[in-house]
């Protein structure tokens, strides 16, 4: 019996860095140069600029949030 296999499984995952701009958090690639995803965290838009990737793009973003609070220099 042959197994069926998706064009997914033969592709490329590349992990991607978020950063926050403002209302945007925007992803990109650091395999391949011209991948760029932003996601506006107000109103849910998203677009991506692909490039010329055929890979998997798959990345999170966690803030890290500090107060001036609990700073310490020692």
């Amino acid at each position: 019996m042959r197994r069926q296999t998706s064009s997914q499984e033969h592709k490329a995952e590349h992990h991607c860095i978020g950063h926050k701009e403002g209302d945007w958090i925007i992803f990109i690639c650091p395999v391949c140069k011209d991948y760029q995803r932003q996601i506006n965290c107000v109103t849910k838009q998203v677009t991506v600029r692909q490039g010329n990737s055929n890979a998997v793009h798959i990345g999170s973003h966690a803030p890290v949030i500090t107060t001036m609070d609990n700073f310490s220099i020692n």
